[in-house]
């Protein structure tokens, strides 16, 4: 596993969805690029993570660095090295506590 140096991430690409809500599937040339990533790896030096192994990402075009692996049965993977600075967005689950904050408006404080 390649761990990022610095304060980079280590991102995979999420795969565009290939089918609609209604089951209807899209075809290859309709399928869009779309700046997500799954977070992989992280260099957090001395500190807690802003983007911990497993959350969604939205990046900006054009971001990051290509990474390509070869593990030992011959697999290729393919990844992103991005800096914290090209992340826009985070995707949080609807049922954490941050959402249910931001959701509210505010302060989920009685």
């Amino acid at each position: 596993m390649l761990c990022p140096a610095r304060n980079l991430l280590l991102v995979q690409l999420v795969a565009p969805p290939t089918h609609t809500p209604g089951g209807i599937l899209i075809p290859e040339a309709a399928q869009t690029f779309q700046n997500r990533a799954k977070v992989i790896s992280h260099s957090c030096p001395g500190g807690i993570p802003l983007y911990p192994v497993g959350t969604i990402v939205w990046f900006i075009p054009y971001a990051g660095t290509d990474v390509t692996t070869t593990d030992a049965s011959g697999k290729v993977s393919h990844f992103l090295l991005l800096r914290p600075d090209d992340i826009v967005a985070s995707e949080v689950p609807d049922d954490s506590p941050s959402a249910q904050t931001a959701l509210s408006g505010g302060d989920s404080a009685p």
